[in-house]
Parts: C-alpha cells; structure tokens; sequence
C-alpha cells in the first residue's frame, strides 16, 4: 500500500459549507438567499433571493414591494401572510408545499 498526498482536505473531500447569512466567511454570507444581492427575473426587480421567495406569499398586488426587500426584512413581510395554496409563475400553477415548489 502506498498513501500519497491528494491536496488540501476541503478540496479532495469536497466539504459541504454551512450557507448562512451569518457565517464569519464574507464570500459565504454573499450566496445566502438573505443576501442583498439584486438581480431581475422576468423583466421584475428583486433584491435578494429571499424577497423573491417571499413575494410568492404575498396578494399579488403586495408582491413587488416584498421582492424589493432583503436579508430579515423580506421574510417578515413574506411572513406577514399565510401560505397560498398555489403560486402562479410562469403560467404555471404550483402547489404550495409539493415538491415542485421547494416548500
């Protein structure tokens, strides 16, 4: 038998990293959906992946003002109104809580 070096352990393991908006690591903090981290889907604004999420609790009419939220505040405001029991995106309707909607 012969053991040989393989490289640093996170490489040659592939450790999996807790994502958290408060992990001490900046670039970590960076992809957690709390992160105000503007992108535009759908032609629609939205600040963090977290607002997005949100928004699909709220009354359509209350959507884009929960998308344009990040980090704690996005989900207070997606919190402030119960689940649907549906989500239209994309001209499809997704049931709340399936597998499809990652509830």
């Amino acid at each position: 038998m012969v053991f040989r070096h393989l490289g640093a352990y996170n490489d040659v393991f592939r450790v999996p990293i807790n994502v958290t908006s408060r992990h001490r690591d900046p670039a970590v903090r960076l992809i957690s959906n709390f992160a105000e981290t503007p992108f535009e889907l759908d032609g629609a604004p939205d600040a963090s992946v977290e607002g997005l999420w949100q928004s699909f609790r709220a009354p359509v009419e209350a959507r884009a003002a929960v998308a344009s939220l990040a980090r704690a505040r996005a989900r207070q405001a997606g919190r402030a109104f119960p689940p649907p029991d549906v989500i239209p995106f994309r001209g499809r309707t997704i049931t709340w809580g399936s597998p499809e909607s990652g509830t």
